[in-house]
């Protein structure tokens, strides 16, 4: 068990979650906190992390929100309740200078805890970003490919569930290609890179 945490937020007021840490293996954890926001109802914080061998590790996790507040308002009729966010990340190395990240990030809503932005969203929630990169290294040059689907917050009305169209561009495919930083002369140093990006709007 560990200590409590307690915050105070001008939208959401005061809410508390106490973390429980179990072990589940010698290469697996995980923290089950469950908690109250005054304004809108309870909670519940999952996270899993794993480490099964060298140069794999990753970890999900997910946010519930029961809105109570909007459950007594029924200012919308479609205003979800039953909020969630979540996020699983993984990073796996198999052979030495290759890489290969997984990011998947996604909410039901923008209305969900403010707090949630710095591990679900991007930029104070204004999007979230769902990816996968593959890079490797060489001992004079480097490269990446990566493709990205970006959830937009912004959007009036927007809800992951209900299949709207966001109004960002999607990444199809990203790709880099350059070397690694190399000195030029004396504390001058440089690298030269060059790539593409093929987007589709929403």
């Amino acid at each position: 068990v560990a200590y409590s945490r307690e915050n105070f937020q001008l939208r959401d007021g005061f809410w508390a979650v106490q973390p429980l840490y179990l072990t589940l293996g010698p290469s697996w954890d995980t923290t089950l906190g469950p908690g109250y926001v005054f304004t809108r109802g309870p909670r519940f914080e999952g996270e899993m992390r794993w480490r099964p061998r060298w140069g794999q590790k990753g970890q999900m996790n997910l946010i519930w929100q029961y809105d109570a507040f909007a459950a007594q308002q029924h200012l919308d009729q479609s205003e979800p309740i039953h909020r969630f966010a979540g996020r699983f990340e993984h990073t796996g190395r198999w052979k030495e200078g290759t890489r290969l990240h997984f990011d998947l990030r996604g909410m039901t809503d923008k209305k969900v805890p403010i707090e949630l932005g710095a591990t679900f969203g991007e930029r104070v929630l204004a999007y979230t970003r769902s990816g996968v990169q593959m890079s490797w290294a060489q001992p004079n040059w480097g490269g990446s490919l990566s493709t990205a689907l970006f959830q937009d917050l912004r959007q009036r009305q927007f809800s992951f569930v209900s299949g709207e169209n966001a109004i960002r561009a999607q990444e199809l495919l990203r790709g880099r290609v350059g070397t690694l930083p190399f000195q030029l002369l004396g504390p001058l140093w440089t690298d030269v890179n060059m790539g593409t990006d093929i987007v589709v709007p929403s």
